[in-house]
């Protein structure tokens, strides 16, 4: 749920270059949405997709809501869990050490199998079994209407999805696409260089709306190499003993609603041990 922005030539340019959208349905999940939409926080998008659902003003709204009440230090790559007596020490290369009682590890199958290699080597075993599939994006900027009367498209020749990401609720007048390859392609061209994934995305593209477009006024690619995970089918890892709980979409299922749910479930036996055993 990212969203890049760039500065343009009249107005800031905005992509949501992860998810395009999400559904639900999870009644847990369908109330949390109606909150966030009475917050404005979510809106419906597209809307020939009724069930379907964008943050506004940005796909990462929801989480920057989470985010507001907690004290989150971004930018710091935790490269390993220690335990520490009866706590845990998390430790990197470029933050400092932290202390810790209990921990979560939310993060990518691949990455978590590697975190917890040391402190929990069950928990890290069943992320070996999680694989994730790539995707190679491109973010397309224009200084006119791209000539397509859809706003978004699946399931053409190399492109897994485009969608017009001003069509969405409160993304300014800028046009401005985003390009995601089908994961197949993603993965044979998973370590080219970019400038040769952006010629070709933006060929297709250019293919898919009859041949031209319109001057770009800027362009970038971004490689999601953990994009869409296989998941195990297990709600979520905790363990009350040691204090350590894993979550995400590679546990659940690789949606929005399935990300939220792991999270929300591992939260609950939290809490829930925490009341009983405090």
């Amino acid at each position: 749920m990212s969203t890049r922005r760039h500065d343009g030539p009249n107005h800031q340019l905005r992509f949501d270059h992860g998810t395009q959208s999400f559904g639900a349905q999870d009644e847990r999940f369908l109330k949390q949405l109606h909150r966030w939409n009475e917050q404005g926080i979510v809106d419906h998008w597209p809307p020939d997709q009724p069930g379907q659902w964008v943050g506004v003003p940005a796909m990462n709204a929801p989480l920057r809501s989470m985010a507001d009440a907690l004290d989150v230090q971004f930018g710091s790559r935790v490269e390993g869990i220690l335990p520490k007596g009866e706590d845990y020490r998390l430790y990197g290369t470029e933050m400092d050490d932290v202390d810790c009682g209990h921990v979560v590890v939310a993060v990518p199958s691949e990455q978590a199998a590697e975190l917890l290699r040391e402190v929990d080597p069950v928990a890290s075993a069943l992320a070996e079994q999680a694989h994730s599939s790539p995707c190679w994006t491109l973010i397309l900027a224009f200084d006119q209407p791209v000539a397509l009367q859809e706003d978004w498209f699946c399931d053409t020749g190399i492109i897994g999805r485009a969608s017009r990401n001003n069509s969405k609720p409160d993304r300014g007048p800028a046009e401005c696409w985003v390009v995601q390859a089908d994961k197949g392609w993603s993965q044979d061209h998973l370590e080219e260089h970019a400038v040769l994934v952006a010629q070709q995305l933006m060929g297709a593209f250019a293919q898919c709306v009859g041949g031209k477009l319109p001057r770009a006024v800027h362009h970038a690619v971004h490689r999601w190499r953990y994009a869409l995970p296989e998941p195990v089918k297990q709600d979520f890892i905790w363990d009350r003993s040691s204090r350590l709980g894993v979550c995400g979409d590679w546990l659940r299922g690789p949606t929005v609603e399935d990300a939220w749910l792991s999270g929300r479930l591992l939260a609950d036996a939290m809490m829930y041990d925490l009341q009983v055993h405090a």
